[in-house]
């Protein structure tokens, strides 16, 4: 049975500030098209897992390192404008739910573009660490602490957040999904089927 189209939730930007209000990102955005057979995520997931690296294991704080500066690679993207980091950072799953590459970029500059007519800046992204790395079945995921310093005409605002950083090559490299996106019910079981129940999902994504 085919899918219902969805509403693209933010999964890179937690909240913006309009009027003085918190507004998700992409939350009235372009929607999904519906998923083909192929598509499904357990495909998604067996391409991830195919290209998983050996090598020595890594050291948690090694991971943390690693966590927290991707992190801020995404938040200097997003205050540069910079799509194709956000995209190449974003977690391919994702990415492919939306339509593929193409599609995601033009999502994203759309809702940057509607964020900035809005009168809305974002004047800083802080990443205050690491609160927890799951490995399960060869995947490491981990809850990476940030917030958001923002502008608008109502305003300014500081918000609270997350990133959940997902590796499939034993914490070496990392890609992301913002908490905002992480905490819809139902695209988490699209996306991440695979995340562990012993991870524990902050209550402000």
């Amino acid at each position: 049975m085919a899918l219902k189209k969805r509403k693209i939730l933010g999964h890179l930007i937690g909240g913006l500030v309009a009027n003085g209000l918190i507004i998700l990102f992409f939350a009235n955005g372009p929607t999904i098209k519906k998923w083909s057979a192929e598509m499904r995520t357990r495909h998604l997931v067996q391409d991830l897992d195919a290209n998983r690296n050996s090598g020595p294991p890594v050291s948690e704080d090694a991971m943390k390192v690693s966590l927290k500066n991707g992190a801020k690679q995404i938040g200097d993207a997003t205050m540069k404008n910079n799509v194709s980091t956000i995209i190449a950072m974003t977690y391919p799953p994702m990415v492919k739910l939306a339509g593929g590459s193409p599609k995601y970029e033009s999502i994203t500059r759309d809702a940057l573009k509607a964020m900035q007519a809005k009168g809305i800046k974002i004047d800083a992204y802080n990443v205050s660490g690491v609160r927890q790395i799951v490995e399960e079945n060869g995947k490491h995921f981990a809850i990476v602490d940030t917030s958001l310093s923002l502008t608008s005409p109502g305003g300014m605002l500081t918000t609270s957040g997350y990133l959940l950083g997902i590796s499939t090559d034993g914490g070496r490299s990392w890609t992301y999904l913002d908490g905002n996106g992480v905490k819809d019910e139902k695209l988490r079981a699209r996306v991440l089927p695979d995340l562990p129940r012993s991870l524990v999902l902050p209550a402000n994504g």
